[in-house]
């Protein structure tokens, strides 16, 4: 930055500031050719490519994972095939640690604490009516420990019971099918919180969003049908994860980041604010959707669900999805999960409302050196040129009404939105894929038998192979170890003398200060958790959606 920044009203070089703006236009132009309903940029101009640091340490941790596939097929580790035993899969590692939840993932306490500190901890909502679709009982409820004298409509009424539905993985279209040999569920699963205990239980598992004879309800009472219904589950949930919730965190920051370069000034606060948020986002992105998301790529291998399903997902998601109600605490009361008391163990938020409000205050300061009401944020037409690129059909395709930023408070919201988004949000769904889905069997990304139709006589032979054969595990593997393994950035840590206004650093020097606080709550707080959940450490957070 050439300068200290200011709005645009202030700037005593207006011409020169017009004229870099619309440079940039020419430069950043949308593209909505990947899929309806989400926009990309045209091309990832050098400035937004990697440097030899990103480059060298991703081709170090691809070296590590095929010396690993090398020394496995010298000790004759599995590489092709079904398991013949849950060993089978440990021994994919050879030069790799084996992830701790290979020791944990067959217990229903694993299966339940996934749902709120696993790799998609947004899932469940808190159950306020019978769902007729999925008719658990109290014989079900009370067939599990712990419930021996509960009921639903106690649980209910005491908000201790939790909904996970995977109805958009349901295959909507003949394209949306899987190739021959993988299985595609939509299936839904209770779980509810003990009188007592503060802790989420597994109750009721249905493989298909009807009931019927062919879709039965199990519980943890079913031996390896249960098994075989919670691996239905788990698939389903990387099926949400990836192209939803995960998805969404890439294409926030991606349309956010075109709209502030064909419509912000370098000079701009905003743009000096958030610049170092968007770091590497266009290009992981441009990267995601022709060497991941491309027909019969990797991820087309070994999802569940075909490409088109997993592009369909993705689009979803981000057309439908408010920005306002992604917002913290209001996303947490949009899914009944915000009460602490009926749900005391969920890590993920707990820790998610602390960073929140970490970079909240930060960014709140920070404005305040620029906008001093709301005649400030209604006059600043580089501001409204990027809301509206990003929301535009044409543009970004971002859902947030323009009449919701009216005030600073309305822009403090906004912009604490972007950056948790690009930071803490995706090192929360993104790093959990190396401990958690790189063990294939504790979250297989497919199924390869169908869903159990019966209880009975069902067999661990059976549950094993519904699990993924060594050639697409190996892939998996390779995935998930690659896709955690590097953070570049750390939150609240910017460039040198990227700041140019002296005013910033004291508040800067104080939002260091309150990360360095909520950094010693989590660990506080880990102390007494059954499983450590690193994944919101603020020294473990990058800046940015660069991975």
């Amino acid at each position: 930055m050439v300068s200290v920044p200011c709005l645009p009203r202030a700037d005593n070089a207006p011409a020169q500031r017009i004229a870099a703006i619309q440079a940039a236009r020419k430069t950043y132009e949308w593209t909505h050719d990947f899929l309806p309903g989400v926009a990309l940029s045209t091309v990832v101009p050098r400035r937004n490519q990697p440097r030899l640091r990103w480059v060298l340490a991703h081709f170090f941790h691809f070296c590590v994972t095929k010396l690993n596939q090398l020394l496995g097929w010298i000790v004759g580790a599995p590489r092709v095939g079904q398991a013949s035993s849950i060993r089978d899969y440990e021994r994919m590692f050879v030069c790799l640690p084996v992830p701790p939840i290979a020791r944990t993932f067959r217990d229903d306490a694993t299966f339940s604490r996934l749902r709120v500190a696993g790799l998609n901890p947004m899932i469940i909502r808190r159950m306020t009516a019978p769902n007729p679709s999925f008719p658990v009982t109290d014989a079900h409820l009370r067939a599990v420990p712990g419930f021996e004298g509960d009921s639903l409509e106690a649980a209910r009424a005491e908000g201790r019971l939790y909904l996970a539905d995977y109805a958009m993985v349901a295959p909507k279209n003949p394209e949306d099918w899987p190739d021959p040999g993988k299985f595609s569920h939509a299936p839904l699963a209770l779980f509810a919180v003990p009188r007592g205990s503060g802790s989420l239980r597994a109750i009721a598992i249905q493989c298909e969003q009807q009931s019927g004879p062919d879709a039965p309800i199990f519980t943890p009472a079913d031996g390896y049908a249960w098994m075989m219904a919670r691996t239905i589950v788990e698939v389903a949930d990387v099926a949400h994860h990836q192209p939803a919730y995960h998805g969404i965190t890439h294409l926030v920051a991606g349309a956010f980041n075109v709209a502030m370069y064909r419509n912000m000034s370098e000079r701009h606060p905003l743009y000096v604010l958030l610049d170092p948020h968007f770091a590497g986002t266009l290009y992981i992105n441009d990267m995601a959707v022709d060497g991941l998301l491309a027909p019969g790529t990797l991820v087309d291998d070994i999802m569940s669900g075909s490409i088109q399903a997993t592009r369909r997902i993705a689009a979803e998601t981000v057309h439908g999805t408010s920005l306002r109600d992604l917002m913290l605490p209001r996303a947490f009361a949009l899914r009944g999960v915000d009460d602490a008391a009926a749900l005391p163990d969920y890590p993920y938020r707990d820790d998610a409302l602390l960073v929140w409000g970490a970079i909240r205050h930060w960014v709140c300061s920070y404005l305040a050196l620029y906008y001093r009401s709301a005649a400030d944020v209604l006059l600043d037409g580089e501001l409204r040129a990027w809301l509206a690129d990003a929301t535009s059909w044409e543009g970004g395709r971002l859902r947030y009404e323009a009449e919701s930023l009216a005030t600073v408070e309305d822009l403090c919201d906004l912009v604490t939105l972007i950056i948790f988004n690009s930071s803490a949000q995706h090192a929360a769904l993104n790093y959990p894929q190396g401990p958690i889905m790189s063990f294939v069997p504790a979250s297989p990304m497919a199924a390869y038998l169908p869903a159990p139709t019966t209880k009975e006589d069902v067999t661990e032979a059976e549950w094993l192979a519904m699990l993924p054969p060594f050639e697409r595990a190996e892939q998996q593997v390779e995935l998930g170890y690659r896709l955690a393994a590097v953070g570049h950035t750390r939150l609240g840590y910017y460039p040198r003398r990227h700041f140019r206004d002296p005013r910033v650093a004291p508040l800067l020097s104080e939002f260091q200060a309150r990360l360095r606080d909520v950094e010693s709550a989590i660990r506080e707080r880990n102390a007494t958790r059954d499983v450590p959940y690193e994944f919101l450490l603020p020294s473990k957070i990058p800046q940015s959606v660069d991975i």
